[in-house]
């Protein structure tokens, strides 16, 4: 049977955090907090996921943070985050 693509994606985001400096883990976790408070603010772009649905993308430097508001359950779903180097 075939991974799951979100626990494939969330073991890669682990092993990013966890291979990250202290520092980069720090302003990663800031950066989120950060969208979770300003998670309205109009985002830098949008873009379609195969499904259709509309996903946010934010970049708060040195990131990109992809995501979408799940208004029903007030709830900030995360789809992806980037490191661009």
């Amino acid at each position: 049977m075939p991974a799951d693509p979100s626990s494939s994606w969330m073991r890669q985001r682990c092993c990013y955090a966890l291979a990250a400096s202290a520092h980069q883990r720090r302003k990663l976790i800031a950066q989120l907090h950060h969208l979770q408070n300003h998670s309205f603010e109009s985002p830098d772009f949008r873009e379609q996921d195969t499904t259709g649905r509309w996903l946010n993308v934010k970049v708060l430097r040195p990131f990109l943070i992809t995501y979408w508001l799940d208004g029903s359950v007030n709830e900030l779903r995360i789809v992806d985050v980037q490191h661009p180097r």
